[in-house]
């Protein structure tokens, strides 16, 4: 089954929120945005920032219940006359998410029961069940304040669940990354051990065929090198070919020209040549004779379509780089030599100087070679093309050099280092305490990424991640090399290679064996653990889902304390489907066929779209102008769930055979702590995190093309792991793949903004509840200008310079510092017709003239961060939780109230005069 279009959805969307009757002229093209715009949509748009922002938006949510109120000050009489009820959206993200979720499963709990089971949700948001009784909803919010580990202290068995947990599934993991890597380096080991052997009973018979081989290998790069230059105009052949063709051949013969040399006659012959390291005539010119002849006919092979002057020109300057490649390669034996002679190699068997330094020597002189030819071609005509290729060319040569050196370098003499214990200990101390300050720094919300403008303490910080990632990968290389060394051969690979050369041949076949044997394990127990061990399920995501699910879901559930687990306190049907969330969230049939969906959804029976935003991330992108967001918008509904860029599926097909669990999107939108994390995305920071195991991003289908092989989109993540925990530790995801990687809707766009837009919302309430203690309004600056540059529609905000975190020192102001701002959406400037939409901003702030909550002041005189604590504080106490809900719900109250003075807005008002009147009470 094909993806759904954007412009399908919205569509959909529309005839179920709205009915069919007043949504039926909708369809796609030009006139669908001002269509849509027509319909006077309306969201209820709550933030990221955890926990706080979770209870701040309660008490938003709670003061939109009570709304309007009567002359006296009662609350609004009539669930359906609520402010609340007349939200078409509810767009979540991150911590919005977990409020919004208690909301969603809440009025769906209550439907199911009641058959309209708003009037009973609304009658406890409204207001407490009797002056000393809160309904048992809210009541168990403030029973699991501290979500994660309910239970404090050390002898708490909740902490003990979640170290015992992030212990299992971090072990798991290893069994994913380090066996496989393991793998390599074994390999790696035999390969050393094989050139040992080649350089002590290697016959003229392997010279020649490995010789042939380095030869063949080398023209084939050399080929197609000429063949693709684009004056040549013979191939327009992408980076793929390149690097098969050309890159991977030349690796292949600078290996095997080394292995040529370490054979006994090849090591004979040249060391006749160059006299022990001295440099001859003879066997340099016969070496720059024999560059020049194979670069020469290489070039008359690949046949280039030029004119005679520019043949000649051509194929001269390309055979006199062949011969600068020649001098650089008899330059580099005779230095091989010499150091051998000398014993300047470290006292180490020679054959690992050639293993470690060959290749990247060999890559070099065919480099510098190219270079001579790009100074002799220079006049050419449209050499400035063929000077680009190479120069990209040359940068894979200079990394694949560098990246050898330094692998060999850290596996054969690296490892040297920790053959002892104490090397041992070193190396993983080292690690170990580089991986701690990696863990520390590397919160998406500490990293240069996220800050709005870059500054010298944020580029040392960023300095300090690279470092710290450049030790642990060290460390790991060289102990796990050592270790190995240990465990396998009894003692470091090079005495086996020295005993070899003493003429101990036996010592060949006892080193090889064990190496074999444990090369075949380590490939077995990763590509078992990497089939059997969910990447899904052994990351943190799990334990964090739980613990959401059992705090902001469970709170509605009426068959809990029959059905939980009574020893880990967790209960399966807590959770529900996001399907399940709507009406027509199991398909819209009826929708389809022109029907009016049952039940109607209104402020009578209030339900509303609940849309869970997250970030889909494009670290590895193609489109160059996403190298700073590194993400893209994903959101899940009740009837879809997808990307724009890639296109959508049903909710209730998706993720799972029953369709993706609002728990799990709740959790994947709240997933801040993930290798890859958008704009945050940091090469130290994911190589540490996956490490780790850090990761509350998900694994699940591309919703696009890419996800129909093998129906992917269906499935609750990929079938292997070793692949996609590969390209979470590199920084490859990308959305071209069958699998795609989700995290927090914040590492986009932290608002819900951004989708209410693209719905053309006319009224918005947007609650910006993330940790912003400058107010430098980073969420709705970075909100604003993707939804300028990828929708087309611009915000303009006033108001904004107003808002304060503190006022001064709590003084008297002849105008009292507000806790909100107006944006106008220009709607028709983008659309060329509708009418503009409006926003209330709301920004939690703390001004003690303006708050009468004893308890909120209380608190926040003993908290100088409040309202802005960490969002890295996950455990909240009672007072702190009841102070951000009793000042969510005191800032909305006195915003709605000084609106509404004096105005008569019953249940039929429309929100354009509701708004018109908020919009008042902020000056221009």
């Amino acid at each position: 089954m094909a993806a759904m279009g954007t412009e399908e959805i919205l569509v959909e969307e529309a005839r179920e929120i709205h009915g069919v009757e007043k949504a039926k002229t909708l369809q796609g093209g030009a006139q669908l945005n001002v269509a849509l715009n027509e319909l006077d949509g309306s969201a209820l748009c709550l933030s990221g920032g955890g926990i706080r922002s979770a209870m701040f938006s309660l008490g938003v949510v709670q003061a939109l219940a009570s709304h309007p109120r009567s002359p006296t000050g009662n609350p609004v009489a009539s669930a359906e006359a609520s402010l609340l009820a007349r939200f078409n959206y509810l767009s979540t993200v991150s911590g919005g998410g977990y409020i919004g979720s208690f909301i969603s499963a809440w009025l769906l709990r209550e439907h199911r029961r009641l058959g309209n089971g708003w009037p009973a949700v609304w009658s406890k948001l409204k207001g407490r069940v009797s002056p000393e009784e809160e309904s048992k909803e809210i009541s168990w919010l403030r029973t699991y304040s501290n979500y994660l580990t309910p239970r404090l202290g050390l002898a708490s068995a909740d902490l003990w669940a979640a170290v015992a947990i992030f212990v299992r599934n971090l072990v798991l993991n290893w069994l994913v990354i380090v066996p496989p890597l393991c793998a390599v380096l074994l390999a790696l080991k035999l390969f050393a051990l094989w050139v040992g052997q080649l350089s002590i009973a290697g016959t003229k018979e392997d010279f020649y065929i490995l010789g042939a081989c380095g030869v063949l290998t080398l023209s084939l790069a050399l080929i197609y090198t000429n063949w693709s230059r684009p004056t040549h105009a013979r191939c327009r052949a992408g980076q793929g070919l390149f690097i098969a063709l050309d890159l991977g051949p030349a690796v292949a013969s600078a290996l095997l020209f080394c292995l040529t040399l370490a054979t006994t006659y090849g090591s004979g012959l040249a060391d006749g040549l160059f006299h022990n390291g001295t440099p001859s005539w003879s066997g340099v010119l016969m070496f720059s004779a024999a560059g020049f002849f194979l670069f020469a006919v290489c070039w008359l092979a690949s046949w280039p379509r030029l004119t005679a002057t520019e043949f000649m020109v051509d194929w001269l300057a390309w055979s006199i780089s062949g011969l600068i490649y020649g001098v650089l390669m008899a330059l580099g034996i005779c230095l091989y030599f010499g150091l051998v002679a000398r014993g300047l190699w470290f006292e180490q068997p020679k054959e690992i100087l050639l293993l470690v330094c060959g290749p990247p020597w060999a890559f070099l002189s065919q480099l510098l070679g190219e270079m001579v030819f790009v100074g002799l071609s220079s006049y050419q005509a449209g050499s400035d093309s063929d000077r680009e290729w190479l120069g990209r060319s040359a940068g894979w040569y200079i990394a694949v050099a560098l990246s050898w050196l330094t692998v060999m370098f850290l596996v054969f003499l690296g490892s040297a280092l920790a053959d002892q214990l104490y090397g041992q200990i070193t190396t993983w101390v080292a690690g170990g305490g580089a991986a701690v300050v990696t863990a520390f720094l590397g919160k998406s919300s500490s990293t240069g990424a996220g800050q709005p403008t870059a500054t010298k303490s944020w580029v040392s910080k960023d300095l300090i991640l690279g470092i710290a990632a450049v030790v642990v990968a060290i460390s790991l290389i060289v102990g796990l090399s050592g270790l190995l060394d240990q465990l396998v051969l009894t003692r470091p690979l090079l005495e086996s290679v020295r005993a070899m050369r003493r003429g101990e041949s036996a010592d060949f076949s006892s080193s090889v064996v064990p190496i074999c044997l444990a090369l075949f394990a380590s490939l077995a127990v990763g590509l078992l653990a990497s089939k059997f061990v969910n990447i899904n399920r052994f990351s943190l995501h799990a334990l964090y889902r739980n613990r959401i699910i059992r705090a902001f879901l469970g709170a509605s559930n009426p068959t809990r304390s029959d059905t939980r687990n009574k020893f880990t306190d967790f209960d399966e049907t807590d959770n529900v489907r996001v399907a399940s969330l709507w009406p027509g969230g199991a398909g819209s049939d009826a929708a389809m066929a022109n029907q009016q969906p049952e039940p109607a959804v209104g402020p009578a029976n209030w339900r509303p779209f609940h849309v869970v935003n997250m970030a889909l991330n494009v670290v590895s992108t193609s489109k160059l102008a996403w190298q700073e967001r590194k993400a893209e918008s994903f959101s899940v509904s009740p009837l879809h769930s997808g990307s724009s860029y890639l296109g959508y599926r049903r909710s209730s097909e998706y993720g799972d055979s029953n369709g993706i669990s609002l728990g799990t999107a709740v959790a994947i939108s709240g997933a801040a702590a993930s290798p890859n994390m958008g704009y945050h995305s940091s090469p130290a920071v994911a190589f540490l995190m996956t490490m780790l195991n850090v990761r509350l991003g998900w694994w699940l289908g591309n919703p696009g093309p890419a996800g129909e092989s093998g129906s992917a989109y269906g499935k609750d993540g990929p079938p292997t792991a070793i692949k996609p925990l590969v390209c979470e530790m590199f920084g490859q995801t990308t959305d071209q793949r069958s699998y795609v990687y989700l995290s927090d809707g914040g590492h986009f766009e932290n608002l819900g903004l951004y989708e209410m837009v693209r719905r053309r919302c006319r009224f918005i309430v947007a609650v910006d509840a993330g940790c912003d203690k400058d107010f430098a309004f980073e969420d709705l600056g970075n909100a604003v200008r993707k939804i300028s540059i990828d929708l087309g529609v611009k915000i303009t905000f006033r108001g904004l310079d107003n808002i304060l975190f503190r006022a001064e020192k709590d003084k008297q102001t002849s105008t009292e510092p507000p806790f909100h701002a107006i944006g106008r959406i220009h709607y028709r400037d983008a659309d060329g017709g509708g009418e503009d939409g409006l926003i209330l901003y709301v920004k939690p702030a703390f001004h003690s003239l303006q708050i009468s909550n004893v308890g909120v002041r209380n608190y926040a005189v003993a908290h100088p961060e409040f309202p802005h604590e960490s969002t890295g504080d996950q455990w909240f106490s009672e007072s702190q939780l009841e102070s951000y809900r009793a000042l969510g719900f005191e800032i909305t109250d006195s915003i709605l109230v000084r609106a509404f003075e004096g105005k008569n807005f019953g249940a039929g008002t429309p929100l354009s005069a509701i708004f018109a009147s908020i919009a008042a009470t902020v000056p221009d």
